[in-house]
């Protein structure tokens, strides 16, 4: 009953959001909600103040994924216990001082090789959006004008020089979301194993750019659906609106407006005051970030697009470079788009967005 009830709020409020660079009028939700039952507590957090707070606290941890991947094991009829072992080993999911020791020598390499990247994409950028305004087929927004740039840069970034690995890397775009998706794809839960293949292989060959590979697989599902987001509410536009969007556009405010990631999740483990309320060991925590960030407006420096704390997205500065290099050259070629032939797509509610199904010619 507990989770129906919370699994009831988090749709209403996922439905709610506008998902556009336009303003909503969208009535905003509280500043948090609490659903408390005899089994458990969630509070469902929407101030931008509060989730603030809790990111940045670290009595309020990251959420265990074995529970939730052993659920979604149960359901599939597959055994993810050596993927759970990789995620749970990593800087993401882990708290405290073994979090501090292992992510800073990753997060330096993992800086490192996205400065590598930096020339390449603004090539691969420019290539790109040259050949969509030469092509004369349907594209579809999420996988073509998206997807297929953004997994260039990341496939470039993770170093992986066999075929087989790369192949086999192109099979899990979108894996690394897998596990925070309340409806995870069937056809994704396939590439399980290959992902393991391709976890073993990296571990054999480098630690660092194991890293690199969990880093991306866990970033990539946000950004493809952020951009995506955003490419489709501006195509709804006019002619004139859409022009000073594009041009208008900076790529933080793109990440900040459009953010495919709905929420996060935190355990609390200790008595703590929040809001007029007090949280209580083990209760559970959803920061609805989107909402966050539009009850206030945040600047670059203070948004929640990419968290807070301890565990701020390490991919924040290749995220915003990426979206650089992919808007200026959009910027060059805007005028040539036919966006009149873009197919909108019901949202689906979860932690990520769903937009591989926009059409657009050019």
């Amino acid at each position: 009953m507990h989770a129906s009830q919370v699994q009831e709020r988090i749709s209403l409020w996922v439905r709610a959001r506008g998902h556009t660079t336009v303003t909503t009028t969208t009535e905003h939700p509280p500043a948090y909600e609490l659903i408390d039952s005899e089994s458990r507590r969630t509070w469902l957090i929407f101030d931008s103040t509060l989730c603030a707070q809790i990111l940045r606290d670290s009595t309020y941890e990251p959420t265990p994924l074995k529970e939730f991947i052993d659920q979604v094991g149960r359901c599939h009829g597959a055994d993810f216990k050596n993927l759970y072992e990789f995620l749970d080993s990593n800087p993401i999911t882990q708290s405290g001082l073994r979090h501090r020791e292992i992510r800073k020598p990753y997060t330096q390499h993992f800086r490192q090789s996205t400065h590598a990247t930096d020339e390449y994409v603004q090539t691969v950028a420019r290539q790109h959006w040259e050949a969509v305004a030469r092509s004369q087929s349907p594209l579809k927004v999420s996988s073509d004008l998206v997807a297929f740039f953004v997994d260039q840069i990341l496939l470039r970034l993770t170093a992986l020089d066999s075929d087989e690995s790369c192949a086999a890397f192109k099979g899990l775009m979108g894996t690394g979301g897998l596990f925070f998706n309340y409806a995870p794809d069937r056809r994704k839960l396939q590439h399980a194993e290959q992902a393991l293949a391709l976890f073993n292989d990296c571990n054999q060959q480098d630690e660092n750019r194991l890293m690199n590979l969990s880093f991306v697989l866990q970033g990539r599902d946000p950004l493809v659906g952020t951009l995506s987001a955003w490419l489709a509410s501006i195509a709804a536009l006019d002619p004139t609106q859409r022009t000073c969007a594009i041009h208008f556009a900076e790529p933080a405010s793109i990440i900040e407006q459009a953010a495919a990631v709905n929420y996060v999740t935190r355990l609390a483990t200790e008595t703590s005051k929040l809001g007029d309320g007090v949280v209580q060991p083990n209760d559970f925590i959803i920061l609805f970030l989107f909402w966050a960030n539009s009850r206030e407006p945040q600047n670059a420096s203070s948004g929640l697009a990419f968290g807070a704390g301890a565990h701020v997205c390490a991919g924040r500065a290749l995220a915003l470079a990426i979206t650089k290099a992919w808007l200026d050259q959009l910027k060059k070629v805007e005028n040539r788009i036919n966006w009149g032939l873009v197919q909108q797509q019901a949202k689906q509610p979860g932690v990520f967005q769903s937009y591989g199904k926009f059409n657009v010619r050019s």
